[in-house]
């Protein structure tokens, strides 16, 4: 028997003992079938869920084929967010996404590290939970979990040893960040020099310098960080998805780079998962 003729008695074989399964579930009884009902029905819903995904992915019109659920987007820093509520289930279908990288002339490399600096100034001065100061702050052991300060004419010095997970700062001067614990999101605008220095990790880093910006040997991060004049950091410490632009030039290795989602480009998908019904 050839090659072939082998695979079509397997595939006859699977067909067979598909037809006899749903042949058997049809004639299933009581609290059983009830059960495979509801499964039924959530494959249904997540079916629609990524067929719905797949549409907005690919731009075409949200009723293009037909009835479909609706999908939730909202920009979180230089990622999109989208989602889709699968209903059977209790939860929502959440993708991340950004944008192709494929080239990146000098003069798109200048006006994509402005448009960056704007949205991050943006975020930053439009935090509800902003407060400024004025002169030199060091802050140590900080404990609310999320910190959002603006630095008037002045230094800013963090020791990181305390219980804030989000970290957000707008600094005049000079900054000094040490992480001494895992720190989830920083984000900061710097019109000095800025230096983040320490053993510990950064799970999703925001940062613009109008200067320099140094990042540690130890520290590892994912996210974006653009810098006026120069970007100092280690090449094994930056993790995918992340894009890094030194005085307008991409700085880093090309096959982590993932592009903002504000831009025009391809779709990128860099994260799937399952959450809880509404944004997590």
């Amino acid at each position: 028997m050839n090659k072939k003729g082998g695979a079509l008695y397997i595939v006859l074989a699977v067909v067979l003992c598909l037809s006899l399964l749903f042949s058997a579930l049809l004639n299933l009884q009581g609290n059983l079938r009830r059960q495979v009902e509801l499964s039924r029905k959530k494959i249904c819903d997540l079916y629609r869920a990524e067929s719905s995904l797949l549409v907005y992915l690919e731009g075409y019109p949200s009723d293009y084929f037909g009835p479909l659920p609706q999908v939730n987007s909202q920009m979180l820093g230089p990622w999109e967010r989208i989602q889709v509520e699968v209903p059977m289930m209790h939860q929502n279908l959440q993708v991340m996404l950004g944008k192709k990288y494929e080239s990146l002339p000098f003069s798109q490399g200048v006006k994509l590290g402005e448009s960056i600096q704007r949205k991050l100034k943006a975020d930053i001065l439009q935090n509800p939970a902003l407060h400024g100061a004025y002169g030199n702050h060091r802050y140590f052991n900080l404990q609310d979990t999320m910190v959002a300060k603006h630095i008037h004419h002045g230094d800013l010095t963090v020791e990181h040893n305390g219980v804030s997970t989000s970290l957000n700062f707008y600094v005049e001067g000079t900054t000094t960040i040490t992480l001494s614990k895992p720190l989830d999101t920083l984000r900061l605008y710097g019109l000095g020099p800025v230096v983040i220095r320490g053993r510990e990790p950064v799970g999703w880093l925001e940062v613009f310098g109008v200067n320099e910006v140094s990042i540690g040997e130890n520290v590892k991060f994912r996210g974006v960080v653009v810098a006026g004049e120069h970007a100092e950091f280690r090449d094994r410490n930056v993790l995918y998805p992340s894009l890094v632009l030194s005085g307008g030039r991409l700085a880093m290795d090309s096959s982590l780079v993932l592009l903002p989602s504000f831009i025009e480009g391809k779709n990128v998908v860099w994260q799937k998962r399952m959450v809880a019904t509404g944004f997590h």
